[in-house]
């Protein structure tokens, strides 16, 4: 079920400290000379909503809504071993104005599912320092710090209070509306490019649910057994050390 919605009021933005990392020390680039580095120990705050990610066993079906009626972009599109598209990263349509790599994400699998959202934080410090406070909180943490393939971004992956996945990130790309769409292979090792291997929590359940839901969708004639190796290649080891 999709609820659009326009015209709702907006609230005045959350206070934010300047970035930090216009003035990094890079070798060759000394930006900071007699000054030094404090991030604050605080909340990471939010800056917007970056994205949303949703799964979808109709993934054809429901990418061609999305940009038909919502004028979507497709930034990077991953397909599976036989050529099959079956994920995109959508940006919006914002002309000659840069727009997040992505807003919307659409992965196909087997279940009509809200995956994660992701907020912008100003900078890696914010990101760092903010995970510092939610973990001396309590709260559960899943993955990161990392840096994600598609996209760019640093990131890092927290469960809320109900447990449902949220993510923190930073230092994304962005992209005008006349930038070709990308196309790639559907593989676990395109999620980042540097940090911690994504934890077995975040992948999917080898349970009897997701049997049931498996083979309700061969029965359906939703999903083929085709398909479903595909998707299982797809997610192989994806380090060659692992």
């Amino acid at each position: 079920l999709l609820w659009l919605v326009t015209g709702q009021p907006q609230l005045a933005p959350l206070p934010l400290r300047a970035p930090l990392h216009p003035e990094a020390n890079c070798y060759g680039q000394l930006r900071r000379v007699n000054r030094t580095v404090r991030p604050p120990l605080e909340p990471a705050a939010v800056a917007k909503l970056g994205h949303v990610v949703f799964q979808t066993v109709d993934f054809g079906g429901m990418a061609a809504w999305y940009m038909r009626h919502l004028g979507l972009i497709p930034t990077d599109v991953q397909y599976l071993a036989d050529g099959s598209p079956n994920l995109a990263f959508f940006r919006l349509d914002l002309g000659d104005a840069p727009a997040d790599h992505h807003t919307f994400v659409l992965a196909g699998g087997i279940e009509e599912k809200y995956e994660h959202s992701a907020y912008e934080v100003i900078d890696l410090d914010a990101l760092g320092q903010g995970q510092n406070v939610l973990r001396a909180n309590g709260h559960r943490h899943l993955w990161g710090i990392g840096r994600h393939v598609l996209g760019s971004q640093l990131f890092d992956y927290w469960c809320d209070p109900d447990g449902m996945e949220f993510e923190h990130y930073t230092d994304g790309d962005v992209f005008t509306a006349g930038h070709p769409t990308h196309y790639v292979p559907l593989e676990l090792s395109s999620i980042w490019a540097w940090g911690h291997d994504v934890p077995a929590s975040m992948g999917v359940k080898r349970d009897l649910g997701t049997l049931f839901k498996v083979l309700r969708l061969l029965r359906q004639g939703r999903l083929s057994l085709a398909r479903l190796r595909l998707l299982g290649r797809a997610m192989s080891a994806p380090r060659p050390w692992l």
